[in-house]
């Protein structure tokens, strides 16, 4: 804080982007749900993972 009297202090805010990963697994899948991630694996693909501002899903199914 400044020295300022408070009627003179202006407030300013700022804009911040977090980005957050967040690592897990999927547990008690479907079939129907297991067959939904397979068909659209090659466009959650780790290696092309990017930031949105509504958000990003990324998963690798050979891994499990």
């Amino acid at each position: 804080m400044t020295n300022q009297p408070k009627a003179t202090q202006s407030l300013t805010k700022s804009a911040r982007t977090l980005r957050i990963t967040v690592r897990g697994s999927f547990e008690v899948l479907t079939h129907d749900q297991q067959a939904e991630l397979r068909s659209r694996a090659d466009q959650h693909d780790l290696l092309r993972a990017h930031f949105t501002e509504e958000g990003h899903l990324a998963y690798d199914i050979d891994a499990r």
